[in-house]
């Protein structure tokens, strides 16, 4: 499955979307490709191994949960390829 992407859904709430929100339209981008680059640049890092990624992760209210439910969504096959959008 190399080059073959997956959609990971993330629902942010209360002042970390604002805040998200706000910084991509200073950007200019889309929302979802500006926290698309921001999780990019996150995990380019060298020193940010697998237990920093999970703690920064685990930080976003709500991930797990919209983790678990893309992962349902997605076994179910109920998603989009990327190569489809």
């Amino acid at each position: 499955m190399a080059g073959e992407g997956h959609r990971i859904v993330i629902e942010l709430e209360g002042e970390l979307a604002v805040r998200l929100s706000n910084l991509a339209a200073e950007q200019h981008i889309d929302e979802a490709e500006f926290a698309r680059s921001v999780l990019d640049e996150a995990t380019r890092f060298e020193e940010i191994d697998g237990h920093r990624m999970t703690e920064i992760l685990n930080a976003i209210p709500g991930a797990l949960e919209q983790a678990k439910l893309g992962w349902e969504q997605y076994r179910a096959g109920d998603f989009v390829p990327l190569s489809e959008l």
